[in-house]
């Protein structure tokens, strides 16, 4: 009886061990996962000292963060990058699965549309501003045809007026 009791007592003992061991790694996990809601793509499960499946969750978790972290900074930099009409900068989609792969291909596809919408706003403010510099010279041009026909019409009132006086002084 004794050794039964012994038994259940060593049983009891590992089992308190290892629920305490689990409460920690839940305790861990927990406190990254808040940290990560929080914004806080630096956190990571560290210090790992757990074999079998308890240390592939830590690495799996830790896998999943890195790719979180670097979706968000590649999209970071990539709308950066357009922010500053700069368009070269595309969301690099090597390690990236699923829908953080389709996400950074629909950002890329939207920076190249955004890059040719740009150029060809361009090029029609350039055509304009060739066809107004063509009317501005039109209407320059013929300003001056104005100013000298009104000299000469200017003149011709002046001999007129002159030779008018003349008539009327003979008379």
């Amino acid at each position: 009886a004794a050794c039964g009791l012994a038994a259940v007592f060593v049983f009891a003992a590992l089992l308190g061990w290892m629920l305490a061991r689990l409460g920690r790694v839940v305790a861990g996990l927990s406190d990254v996962c808040r940290r990560i809601a929080d914004g806080d793509f630096e956190a990571r499960i560290i210090g790992r000292s757990e074999r079998g499946k308890i240390g592939v969750l830590h690495d799996t978790f830790n896998d999943m963060i890195d790719r979180c972290d670097a979706f968000v900074r590649e999209s970071s930099a990539a709308m950066a990058a357009i922010r500053d009409d700069k368009y070269y900068r595309h969301i690099l989609p090597q390690g990236l699965r699923g829908s953080l792969l389709i996400a950074s291909r629909t950002i890329n596809q939207a920076m190249q549309a955004i890059e040719t919408r740009v150029a060809a706003f361009n090029a029609n403010t350039s055509e304009f501003e060739r066809a107004i510099e063509t009317v501005i010279g039109t209407v320059s041009s013929a300003s001056a045809n104005m100013g000298t026909t009104a000299g000469s019409l200017s003149a011709g009132v002046s001999a007129t007026r002159e030779r008018t006086l003349a008539v009327s002084a003979a008379s």
